[in-house]
């Protein structure tokens, strides 16, 4: 509760904007935000001239001939916003931006082959049927065991296909009792005769899809590689599976499909999708002017996909209020749910600070030859931190940290006088390589910028 008898002042780091009537005030340096119309407006003004919620709400009062009890209850929770905020801080406040120090790494991946019965072209580890490593799993879980209890959050394993290797399970059980979240991506088409020992292990599977129809999956994936896959994400269901994405690599083979995967999503009883990006990266660098898919038609059907999205989750609002309306919420059917690679959704909505892509800090990825890298992205020789047989953890974090210092937004020449470069971080810094250089700009710079915008225009912080 707000104490109005408290001075409170404007906070001059709020930079404020407007449009078609409404305002915007945006804090860049803490990226806090905060939306109103022109009521608002004009009463923040009152505050900032007067130095007193207090003498602003008896003013405004005055002005509209309301008694001031009422008042206060109509405002208190416009009020309780703006201090929650700090658009409104308190006279002798001392202000401090919070920054999300990243002491050990929020995801790890493991990438544990590099052998794969699939050959998509976009592959960024270029994994294929005739591949041959396979890493030593003994290795990882010493390496990772140095990590303490605090710093064990999630490995994400991957390959190559991750279903053949052999030691899969030995992993993932060796995983669990060091105490991480695992989880697993897989293409879905293989290793169906392991899912009882290791689906009921793990925390999320991820599964690459990347077409409604057999013919359009086909394109990437293989033929009837989407029967297979949909019979083996039945059966994780079966046994039990606690979470299940699946992803989609938009391409320009399959960009057109994009709006008919909701549906497709509806009818399989999966509630979530990841739609990824190409990344400069193994046959995706290889492959990339090919694949890339027609900038125009890319935002034309992302758009199509959101309303098909939206219109699948009234159906299943309805089911949920008429079929299921005595299930209990466990039983009923699940809202879709999207996120996208390189959003800047979270940001914008939670609120935190963003110094960089998370390369070396936020992530590492440990190939299936043993060599650690910032990500799995930044996987160039000289990028190499170190090797799980040769080094210890914390001597690779360290040295990670180094490189997110130097792809930090105040290091990049491109970022150090952007606005909005603590809520995007700087985009991918293997895409800058690829484009320009790896502290370079990032090609889709201007697009996150204006989805940025967009985000604080018409979301509800």
């Amino acid at each position: 509760m707000v104490d109005y008898s408290t001075k409170y002042i404007y906070n001059e780091n709020y930079k404020i904007f407007s449009r078609d009537s409404k305002y915007l005030f945006v804090d860049f340096e803490s990226t806090s935000w905060f939306r109103t119309n022109r009521s608002g407006y004009d009463f923040i003004n009152k505050i900032k001239a007067l130095k007193s919620i207090q003498n602003a709400l008896s003013q405004t009062g005055a002005e509209l001939g309301i008694g001031e009890k009422v008042l206060h209850n109509t405002m208190s929770s416009f009020i309780q916003e703006l201090v929650e905020n700090k658009i409104l801080i308190e006279e002798n406040a001392i202000m401090e931006t919070e920054i999300n120090a990243i002491e050990y790494p929020n995801t790890i991946w493991v990438h544990v082959t590099n052998i794969c019965n699939l050959s998509c072209p976009f592959c960024y580890s270029d994994a294929k049927k005739d591949n041959t490593y396979n890493i030593d799993y003994m290795n990882v879980l010493e390496f990772l065991e140095k990590l303490p209890q605090e710093g064990r959050k999630k490995v994400i394993i991957s390959g190559g296909e991750p279903f053949l290797y052999k030691n899969l399970k030995k992993l993932v059980i060796g995983l669990k009792s060091l105490g991480f979240i695992v989880n697993i991506i897989t293409n879905g088409t293989c290793g169906r005769e392991y899912y009882p020992d290791i689906i009921p292990l793990i925390d999320l599977l991820q599964v690459s899809i990347d077409g409604s129809t057999e013919c359009v999956n086909a394109t990437t994936r293989g033929k009837d590689s989407l029967e297979r896959t949909l019979r083996n994400i039945q059966y994780a269901k079966e046994l039990g599976v606690k979470d299940l994405y699946v992803s989609f690599t938009a391409s320009r083979y399959n960009i057109m499909d994009l709006p008919n995967m909701p549906e497709f999503l509806f009818e399989n009883k999966i509630n979530h999708i990841h739609i990824t990006k190409l990344l400069p990266v193994g046959r995706g660098k290889i492959n990339l002017v090919d694949l890339s898919p027609d900038q125009e038609v890319y935002e034309k059907s992302i758009e199509a996909f959101k309303k098909k999205i939206q219109i699948c989750n009234q159906k299943i609002y309805s089911i949920r209020e008429s079929k299921e309306v005595f299930l209990e919420e466990k039983d009923k059917t699940k809202f879709l749910t999207v996120s996208f690679a390189g959003d800047q959704l979270d940001t914008v909505m939670k609120g935190y600070k963003v110094t960089g892509c998370g390369a070396g800090d936020a992530t590492l990825s440990i190939n299936y030859d043993g060599k650690v890298y910032p990500c799995t992205s930044l996987n160039e020789e000289t990028e190499c931190l170190g090797n799980i047989a040769d080094n210890n953890i914390i001597q690779i974090i360290e040295e990670g940290k180094k490189i997110a210092y130097e792809l930090c937004v105040d290091n990049l020449p491109e970022c150090i006088e952007c606005q909005l470069k603590y809520f995007c971080g700087g985009g991918c810094r293997a895409c800058a390589r690829n484009y320009d250089c790896i502290k370079g700009k990032e090609p889709d710079c201007e697009s996150y910028k204006e989805r940025i915008w967009e985000y604080m225009w018409t979301l509800e912080g």
